[in-house]
């Protein structure tokens, strides 16, 4: 597998994916891949931002068409999902994870700046995160 198939802004579609609540399938967007560790937000179609106003800068919205994600949804910032990057290739290949694009620079840009004011994240985690998603975006 290419390292390029894991890249920060990859959109990855994992089937089944067994989550804190519940199995199901999910859409993760790759935030940083660094030695064994893939780092990935989730995504969610839920409101959580316009029903809950506290929660307004723990998400970054993508609108249906902007990416290759099949509807609008919200990129969720109050937990990073690591994966290791072995089994996570082991997926990839027998194809119950799919990698199905990456996002282009300008949504990068928009996910880094809605990260920046997140409360969910230790500050640490935030610069490390945020540097991972500048390294993409200059390229």
């Amino acid at each position: 597998m290419a390292y390029c198939d894991l890249e920060t802004g990859a959109i990855i579609f994992y089937e089944k994916f067994e989550g804190h609540e519940e199995t199901k399938d999910r859409y993760f967007v790759i935030i940083s891949n660094k030695a064994a560790l893939v780092e990935c937000f989730t995504t969610t179609t839920q409101l959580h931002a316009k029903n809950s106003p506290k929660l307004a800068n723990e998400y970054c919205e993508i609108l249906e068409g902007e990416c290759c994600l099949p509807k609008r949804c919200f990129v969720d910032f109050r937990s990073i999902y690591p994966f290791d990057d072995i089994q996570l290739g082991s997926r990839l290949r027998s194809k119950s994870v799919k990698r199905l694009g990456c996002l282009v620079p300008e949504l990068l840009s928009r996910i880094r700046s809605s990260l920046a004011n997140s409360r969910s994240l230790s500050p640490d985690e935030k610069e490390r995160l945020i540097a991972e998603i500048d390294k993409r975006i200059e390229g």
